[in-house]
């Protein structure tokens, strides 16, 4: 009777273990299909963040190979003009 609590113990956590693992590979599968396909395949990203003041800061996005500013502060979010593509040297189109 001794050996047979603590083995009823083990099984109990590898129950618990891999029922625990089974979870976070569906929630990573589940993630991935949300995403659109492969995970390293995101649309969108935030590149830098600037705190202007102690409630406003500058985010740069990145969505779709594009870059825009988007100011977000006490009264909500605001889309500034996107940055200025670099001049492209001469003698090449």
């Amino acid at each position: 009777m001794d050996l047979v609590d603590p083995l009823r113990l083990l099984a109990a956590a590898l129950v618990v273990a891999g029922l625990a693992a089974l979870f976070l590979l569906l929630a990573r599968r589940l993630e991935r299909l949300r995403a659109g396909g492969s995970g390293n395949g995101r649309r969108l990203a935030v590149l830098e963040t600037c705190w202007l003041d102690s409630r406003t800061r500058l985010l740069l996005v990145r969505c779709d190979r594009a870059e825009h500013l988007v100011l977000v502060g006490q009264a909500g979010a605001q889309a500034l003009a996107p940055p200025p593509t670099p001049a492209s040297p001469e003698g090449r189109p």
